[in-house]
């Protein structure tokens, strides 16, 4: 029982708390609204009389500027005046007015020309050093200088410089003056006036030895506020003394008027009169609670007499005597005590009648007992039933006057018999109140489930049973069991799908991910259950959250294309599928999002856009290509002509050798060109790729003796149709690159091996899907990043410094395994290595060794005159060249510019014409056409096809419709014969 409380005192303490709390919380209220009150207007007071100073120095410093004003607008110092004249003027003025220590007048560059007497020593020094005056001279107006103390009075001195005709008017300010203004100002007890220059040092101060310090106060609360503008006054300590100041600004020239007093003095008023209304509150408060004790004895003496009689009636005694109270609450009281004891007298009364209700109420529980849906039930400790109601009767198929006494076990598969026993009855020992789900079956073999709880009691006779209520729960286990099923099929699904997802709840906290996820990603649902997924980039955060908003404001689904990280830190690309999830009602649960993984597609993308534009500048090459074989034709045919007149000592056949020779390599240069764009396959043979790689290998290793070729070849590789000089270029330009990104030496590992290429991927890289000899050629050098792989392939371009090369070897490997159906792709990183993988077209023909030798003529004999050729060629430097090649090979020849005329000749000589050299590029009508028109008109005309672009593509074509020989341009003369004399011969 808690402990009581004296009614005595409780009204004492609660009058205290009502009536003098308040009063005490008003009186400190009214103490502190009058203190800040009488603050404010002793601050109000002080900063008055600081702007009143500060307007007084304003207008003197106005004063003498205007004067100076008024001197330059008269020209009281006229040009050409002699010096003396001026001298005595500013003598003059300075008689007038006492406070300027010295007139000066500066020329145009700063010198002093005349000064008033006492600083004519002046005379001729140069002022333009100062700031001040540069700036006057700069901005073409007054400037006051800093404030100084003058070296002949040692008093602070402020200097004006005013523009005056070419030169300026400079004059000394002697600020002693401002010692007396500062004196006169008084608005209280031990307050003082104090000037400050625009840096915070004093130039005026009672203390006459701060002026002379030069004392700087800058770090005090008020002139830090007033050298940023504002006006106030403010509270701070000087000396160990607080005090308040009042500082104003002074517009002329940035100084501070600031009046200082000391705090204690300043409030002292204000701290008298906080005590009197302190004292005064205070005894009114005592004379309250005098008052209170006083009314409360008065109330206490009536409750003692209503106490004794409280006693009284507890001891049985209902006759008592009132004592008439002044106090309407006392009699009411009284009223209440006397109720009470009727009451007690009618108790009896009622008491049989309350049994009665109880006999009725328990009749209705019985009817309740058997009407609730739910199983009420009893059992002992050897599990036979003591009572069930209807519901547990029903479940179990049994009469309610027979169920009573059967045994539960009845119900259950003998199986189940000991569990039940062991898990259930003999753990009421240990814990009184069970709760779980049984499965049984009914009397006619149908199986339930119930759901229980159930309590061990004892009653009035020390009885021990179990009793406890059920319910059928069959139907929420079946559906329950279909649920897990349908978890167990769908978490299958999730478990089968190749894209990654994920579910979060409403706050983005991850909830569930199936493999895929971590597959992709790296996480698992361990690592990151119940927290945010680290994996979004910095710059996609934005877009991410926009987007979540969008979905839960909208409810619609939605994709996203963005980045994310993974685990091991890479960045992929990722396609995102979300939408909402919702529980039965609605009410939204978090959401799911489903990751397609774009990485493959962005490379194959990338490939693509890379090949597209590889193609074009291949274009490009093509034609330029072209055009140079041809100039190139120009040289090599003349130099060849020339070579054939002179004798081989001559001196010129040296010249001619090397002009050739570089004819030659300019020939070289425009073949890569030519391998590089499209249509650059020359001799197309199938080509067995692992023999290739061992002949060249061979070869290679004796000229780089620093480095290792180590040969990883797959024996069984099938054979590509390719030119085999242009798969040599391309393993020499690869070898090349690998050597090069390892200076000091390295291991280059060549390796080959079949591989297929799905349509998917094939689509993608614009190639033939099927099976593809794959040459991967690796080194340990020094790699590359990915910025410089991107361009690798790009013609012209090289990481090598100027005159180190041409930027073409790898552009034309590209052109080549492009040209030949091809792909390639690469794959570095800085100090890791470099691997370069190409994949070539597979053909089941078997490779067959070329036999024949290459064969070189080192000279020609003049053949005899052997027929008569139709030379067609739209470039005259080229068809010019070509004819006398030809008659000096002892052919007559008949030239044409293009294809009609071409036409026309053949039509008019075809007779005599033996064979057709024919231009394959020309204007207007192409050598293709003009082919098919030459054999409709003699299907026997022999033809030898002649191009700057290879054999491959368009003239290809041409060759298949039964031209007979092909010449590419630059030729030589030994080249043109060979083909002819095949030809003419057939």
């Amino acid at each position: 029982m808690s402990r009581q409380r004296s009614l005595k005192h409780t009204i004492v303490v609660f009058s205290i708390l009502i009536g003098c709390v308040p009063l005490l919380l008003t009186g400190a209220y009214v103490v502190h609204l009058f203190s800040g009150t009488l603050k404010q207007e002793i601050e109000q007071r002080n900063l008055m009389a600081a702007r009143s100073l500060a307007g007084e120095i304003n207008r003197l410093l106005i004063d003498y500027r205007s004067f100076l004003e008024y001197c330059a607008d008269q020209q009281v110092f006229k040009p050409g005046e002699p010096v003396q004249h001026m001298t005595n003027k500013l003598n003059d003025i300075k008689r007038l007015f006492p406070l300027f220590d010295g007139i000066t007048l500066l020329d145009g560059k700063g010198k002093v020309v005349t000064s008033s007497s006492e600083n004519v020593f002046l005379i001729g020094t140069d002022f333009s050093g100062h700031p001040f005056v540069r700036e006057a001279f700069s901005k073409n107006r007054i400037v006051w200088s800093d404030v100084y103390l003058s070296s002949t009075k040692g008093s602070p001195t402020v200097s004006i410089a005013l523009p005056y005709q070419n030169g300026l008017i400079l004059a000394d300010l002697n600020l002693d003056v401002l010692q007396d203004t500062t004196r006169k100002m008084n608005t209280g007890i031990g307050s003082y006036a104090v000037v400050l220059d625009r840096t915070g040092i004093i130039i005026a101060h009672p203390r006459k030895e701060f002026v002379e310090q030069r004392l700087n106060v800058r770090n005090l609360a008020f002139v830090q506020a007033g050298l940023r503008g504002e006006e106030g006054t403010f509270d701070y300590e000087f000396m160990g003394e607080e005090k308040i100041g009042s500082v104003v600004g002074i517009p002329e020239t940035g100084w501070l008027s600031a009046i200082v007093q000391p705090r204690k003095e300043a409030f002292a008023t204000v701290e008298r009169m906080k005590s009197m209304l302190w004292t005064v509150t205070i005894t009114v408060v005592i004379l309250m609670m005098i008052v209170s004790a006083w009314m409360h004895q008065k109330m206490m003496v009536p409750l003692l007499h209503l106490e004794g009689i409280a006693r009284r009636i507890s001891e049985g005694e209902y006759a008592f005597e009132w004592l008439p109270q002044r106090f309407v609450e006392f009699d009411a009281l009284s009223q209440a005590f006397q109720a009470m004891t009727q009451a007690i007298s009618d108790r009896e009364v009622h008491l049989q009648e309350s049994r009665r209700a109880v006999e009725k109420s328990e009749r209705q529980l019985r009817l309740l007992y058997n009407s609730v849906s739910d199983l009420v039930y009893s059992h002992d400790l050897e599990g036979k039933i003591l009572s069930a109601n209807k519901a547990m009767s029903d479940l179990l198929g049994y009469d309610p006057d027979t169920i009573v006494g059967e045994v539960i076990t009845h119900a259950m598969k003998p199986e189940h018999h000991p569990l039940f026993h062991s898990d259930y009855l003999e753990r009421f020992k240990e814990m009184p109140t069970q709760r779980g789900t049984f499965s049984c079956f009914d009397r006619f073999g149908n199986q339930r489930y119930v759901e229980y709880a159930s309590t061990l009691v004892t009653d009035e006779d020390g009885r021990t049973y179990v009793t406890g209520i059920g319910r059928n729960v069959t139907e929420r286990i079946l559906s329950e069991r279909a649920l897990r099923r349908q978890d167990a099929r769908m978490r299958a699904v999730l478990r089968a799908m190749p894209t990654p997802l994920a579910a979060y709840d409403t706050k983005g906290r991850l909830q569930f991910t199936n493999p895929a996820f971590t597959r992709v990603f790296g996480w698992t649902l361990e690592e990151l259950s119940g927290k945010p997924v680290p994996f979004v980039p910095d710059s996609e955060k934005a877009i991410t959250l926009a987007k979540i908003k969008e979905l839960y404001a909208t409810g619609k689904p939605g994709i996203l294309e963005t980045r994310r990280f993974t685990r091991d830190g890479r960045t992929v690309d990722v396609l995102i599928s979300a939408a909402l999830i919702q529980d039965a009602e609605g009410k939204t649960e978090g959401m799911v999002a489903c990751f397609l993984d774009l990485t493959e597609k962005k490379r194959l993308e990338a490939e693509l856009l890379q090949a597209q534009k590889m193609e074009a500048i291949g274009t490009l090459a093509g034609g330029i290509a072209h055009d140079f074989n041809n100039l190139l034709m120009v040289i090599q045919g003349h130099v060849s002509l020339m070579m054939l007149d002179l004798e081989a000592d001559h001196p010129m056949m040296r010249r001619l050798e090397d002009i050739s020779r570089n004819v030659n390599q300019g020939a070289d240069l425009t073949r890569q060109l030519l391998g590089f764009a499209k249509g650059g396959k020359y001799d197309v043979r199938p080509i067995d790729f692992n023999r290739l790689i061992r002949e060249h290998d061979a070869v290679f290793q004796r000229t780089q003796k620093g480095h290792v070729i180590l040969e990883q070849l797959t024996e069984g590789v099938p054979s590509v149709m390719a030119d085999r000089g242009q798969m040599e270029q391309i393993l020499m330009n690869l070898y090349i690159n690998a050597v090069q990104a390892m200076p000091s030496g390295g291991t280059i590992t060549v390796a080959t091996s079949r591989e297929r290429v799905d349509p998917a991927k094939a689509a993608a890289l614009n190639v033939r899907p099927g099976t593809y000899v794959c040459i991967r050629v690796s080194d340990t050098g020094i790699g590359m990043d990915e910025k410089t792989r991107q361009r690798i392939f790009e013609p012209f371009f090289t990481t090598k410094e100027k005159g180190r090369g041409t930027g073409l070897g790898l552009a034309s490997v590209y052109g080549i395994v492009r040209n030949h159906g091809g792909f390639i792709e690469v794959e570095s990183r800085p100090m890791h290595g470099t691997t370069f993988t190409v994949y070539l077209p597979a053909t089941d023909e078997r490779s067959a060794e070329d036999s024949k030798p290459s064969q070189r003529c080192n000279g020609f004999e003049k053949a005899k005159a052997c027929g008569t050729l139709l030379l067609v060629d739209d470039e005259p430097m080229v068809r010019e060249v070509g004819a006398q090649l030809l008659q000096h090979l002892g052919y007559e020849v008949i030239q044409a510019g293009g294809g009609k005329d071409a036409l026309e000749r053949y039509a008019a000589e075809g007779d005599r014409i033996d064979g057709v050299i024919l231009d394959m590029i020309m204007p207007g009508m192409s050598g293709g056409v003009v082919f098919d028109q030459l054999k409709e008109m003699d299907p026997d005309v022999r033809v030898v096809l002649s191009s700057g672009y290879s054999i491959d593509g368009e003239a290809q074509a041409i060759l298949d419709r039964g031209c007979r020989g092909f010449l590419q341009k630059p030729f030589s003369l030994h080249q043109l014969r060979e083909v002819l004399d095949r030809v003419l011969s057939d």
